[in-house]
Order: structure tokens, then C-alpha cells, then sequence
């Protein structure tokens, strides 16, 4: 549109006589390129149809000023006209099929205006004067455009494909980071709930005052895996006794977190109506009163949710200790040396075939000076080290003997990071709890 304008300026000054026929044919061409233009902007054709009218226009007009001009421009029209056809090629992406419509209807032409304006040569003559370089190049360009069309469809279809599989993609990660931002206010939620829910449950854990009017000194090592866990501490004061009790409950977390509310609340109200049991009694009784709680319907059902727990009883007129355990045990330590006290082999609820396996009271032999563990079974099985293996009870032990010259805080901080170092980066196996009471 922009050059046939400049060009009808320099026609009169090139071809002279024929300026008139090259200006009309320029101007017709410029005002369809202009209707093509605005009807390609307003989607009335495709970008394709564009172009096949385009270069069609191009060939009919390039013969038709070649044929006006004669043999004296008939060599720069030929060559004008093989261009096009090769500019077709380049940026055309052509159907073979239009590629044949243009080259036939522009034969048909250069016949047809030859034929109008009287050119008398022969077929020879015409060729020698540079027609049959479009004759050759002509067809030769149009079989190159085959061959492009071909390979830039299947360069085109592998695009489309990889666009569709792009799309999918797209929308799959666009699904996926919706659901990942869902998850992320679920799980946001829930934190928060659990959060809450760890506030409730310490708010349940007796404080340390009343344990240190009946102990010199005392540490307790309490450590959750997750948020909230399923070990808890619990004493209480009688008229005539103070018990302490360490408990383990089945799971940890959410799960674990509601039987410690549970264990407490059995063992609350066993002391509010018996306050002067025995351990071995109040055991057996949580162990009743518990299986009440939970037991399911069916009679054949093998329960699974429980407890491990140790019971030390004070008698405060007697200063006399007296200690039962399910599952878990007291150790005593004095002079450097510790002295384990064993628990009952079951459980609170447990298996059927242990539930009539009695608790046993121990006396514990107790002196000035001497420290009382209970704990729970997280410190043990806790995996690290070197090898990836369990911490065990046999380093605990060695790991819980306090020098006489250490004090209780200065002595469980150093367990502590004794056990912290052999777990390294290894994730926390259960939850823990160890509770150290100097006599």
C-alpha cells in the first residue's frame, strides 16, 4: 500500500508512454489491499486468505504491466513475478493447492494481456527476452512451496500439539496450586485448633509448687513430638499421701492428647473416693475404669488404646514410698549408682490375655540425697547416632547417673543434650517425658 503510491510517482519518469496503465493498475491494487487490510483487522478473513489474494494480485499485475511494457521490460517483470512467487514461499505458508491457482491464473494472464496489446515475437523470442526465466523459476519456487507447506504443517501441528499439551499443563498446575492453597488454610486450621488445643491440655499438668513442698528439688522433662502429646504428669495431695504418676497413652498427638485428658480425669476421681489406695490398687482400678471408657461393643474386639504409666506413692506421716507400674518403671539413683525398681508386664487396658496379671506395690528404699526417675518409654526408643539406632534404656541409664557434685537442673540439662545430640536431624521418634524428683 505504502510503495505502489511511490511508485505511480516514478513511473511517468520509467516507462514513459505506459505511466497512465501502470498508475491505474498501482492505485486499483493499493485501494484492495486497503479493503484486504481493513477486512483482515475486523476477523472478516483469515491471515491466510490474505496472503493468497495478496500474491495472486501481485502476479496478475506484474504480467499485466509486463505484457504492456513489451520486450523491453520484459525480462524485469519476469523477474518481478518469479520474487513473488519466491517471497510466496517465504512467508506465504501456502496450500500447494493455492500455490497451482496462482501460477495457472498467472499464465492465463500473461497470455491473455499478450495476447490484447499485440505483442507479435514468437514463443522463442519471448523466452530468449526473459520471459522464461518465470516460466522456469516459476514452477520451481512452487514446488519448493509444496515441500515447505509440508514440513512448516508438521512444524505447526507438533506446535499446536505442544501448545494443547502447554494448555493442560497449565490448567492442571493452575488445579493444583488451588488445591495446594486449600490444603495450606486446611492444615492452617487445623495448626491452630492443635495450637489451642496444647494450651487446654497444659492448662490440665499440675504445676510445680505442690511437687516441692514434698520433694528437695524437682526437674521435669517434657517434650511433645507433635503439638500436643499423649504423655502426661499428674499428682495429687491426700490427707495422709502424695502420689506422682507418670503416664504414656496410646498414640501421640491428637489422638494420644484426648486419653491423657481422659487418664486424668480416672485418676482425679479415684483419689476424690479413695484417697488413701494403694498404687497397685489405684492401678487396677484406672485399668477398670478406663476399659469402661473405651471399650468397644463387640465382645471379640482386641483393644488397642491404653496406657503405661508409674505410680509413687508418699506417706507423709510415715515419709514412706511406695511404687507400682504398668509397663513402666522407677529407677532410683544414689551414690552414682542406679537402682531399678521393675514395673508389671502389661498395660492399662492392653491385651486380653495379660488382663489378669495383677500390679504388685513395691517399698522403695529411700534415703537423704537420692534422685527418682519415671519416665516414659520416648527417650529410649528415640533412633540417632551414627548407626540410626535407638538411644535404649542401657544409655539411658548411664546417661542418668548424677555426680554428687552436679545439681538436678545443671544434670538433666546435660541429658537433655545428650539425647539431642544423638538424634541429630533425625526426626523425634515419640513423644517424651521424664520426671526427676531429689529426696
Amino acid at each position: 500500500m505504502i510503495a505502489y503510491p511511490i511508485w505511480c510517482i516514478s513511473d511517468p519518469y520509467v516507462v514513459g508512454e505506459f505511466a497512465m496503465e501502470f498508475i491505474t493498475i498501482r492505485l486499483t491494487l493499493t485501494f484492495c489491499f486497503g479493503v484486504g487490510l481493513f477486512l483482515l483487522r475486523n476477523d472478516v478473513i483469515k491471515p491466510l486468505t490474505q496472503n493468497y489474494f495478496l500474491f495472486l494480485s501481485i502476479g496478475i499485475s506484474l504480467a499485466y504491466m509486463g505484457a504492456v511494457g513489451g520486450k523491453e521490460v520484459t525480462l524485469f517483470f519476469s523477474l518481478g513475478l518469479t520474487t513473488t512467487f519466491i517471497g510466496g514461499n517465504i512467508i506465504g505458508f501456502w496450500n500447494p493447492i493455492h500455490s497451482f491457482i496462482v501460477l495457472s491464473i498467472t499464465y492465463i494472464c500473461l497470455a491473455i494481456f499478450y495476447g490484447l496489446w499485440g505483442y507479435s515475437e514468437s514463443f522463442l523470442e519471448l523466452v530468449s527476452d526473459g520471459l522464461g526465466v518465470f516460466i522456469f523459476v516459476a514452477p520451481l519456487s512452487c514446488l519448493q512451496m509444496w515441500i515447505r507447506y509440508k514440513s512448516t504443517k508438521s512444524e505447526i501441528e507438533a506446535v499446536l500439539s505442544l501448545s494443547k499439551v502447554n494448555q493442560e499443563l497449565k490448567a492442571s498446575n493452575q488445579k493444583i496450586n488451588q488445591q495446594k492453597s486449600q490444603l495450606e488454610s486446611v492444615y492452617q486450621n487445623i495448626t491452630n485448633s492443635v495450637t489451642y488445643a496444647k494450651g487446654i491440655q497444659e492448662g490440665f499438668l499440675p504445676t510445680d509448687q505442690k511437687l516441692n513442698e514434698f520433694f528437695t528439688n524437682s526437674v521435669i522433662l517434657y517434650q511433645p513430638r507433635d503439638i500436643v502429646s499423649g504423655d502426661f504428669y499428674w499428682w495429687k495431695e491426700t490427707s495422709n499421701h502424695f502420689y506422682v504418676a507418670c503416664s504414656d497413652c496410646t498414640g501421640h498427638g491428637v489422638p494420644g492428647a484426648f486419653l491423657t485428658l481422659v487418664g486424668k480425669m480416672i485418676l482425679d476421681n479415684i483419689l476424690e473416693r479413695k484417697p488413701d489406695i494403694l498404687p497397685s490398687n489405684l492401678l487396677g482400678e484406672l485399668d477398670q475404669r478406663f476399659r469402661e471408657k473405651i471399650e468397644k461393643t463387640s465382645e471379640d474386639h482386641q483393644i488397642n488404646d491404653g496406657m503405661d504409666i508409674a505410680v509413687l506413692r508418699l506417706d507423709k506421716d510415715k515419709n514412706e514410698y511406695l511404687f507400682a507400674g504398668a509397663k513402666r518403671p522407677l529407677w532410683l539413683c544414689r551414690n552414682e549408682q542406679i537402682l531399678e525398681y521393675s514395673a508389671t508386664n502389661r498395660s492399662i487396658v492392653g491385651l486380653i490375655d495379660k488382663q489378669n496379671i495383677p500390679f504388685e506395690d513395691a517399698t522403695l528404699d529411700v534415703q537423704k540425697g537420692d534422685t527418682i526417675y519415671m519416665f516414659t518409654d520416648g527417650l529410649s526408643d528415640q533412633f540417632g547416632g551414627e548407626r540410626d539406632k535407638k538411644f535404649l534404656l542401657k544409655r539411658c541409664k548411664e546417661s542418668l547417673i548424677k555426680p554428687s557434685n552436679s545439681s538436678l537442673e545443671n544434670h538433666i540439662s546435660i541429658f537433655q543434650n545428650t539425647w539431642n545430640d544423638w538424634k541429630g536431624n533425625t526426626s523425634q521418634t515419640d513423644d517424651i517425658l521424664l520426671i526427676a524428683l531429689e529426696v
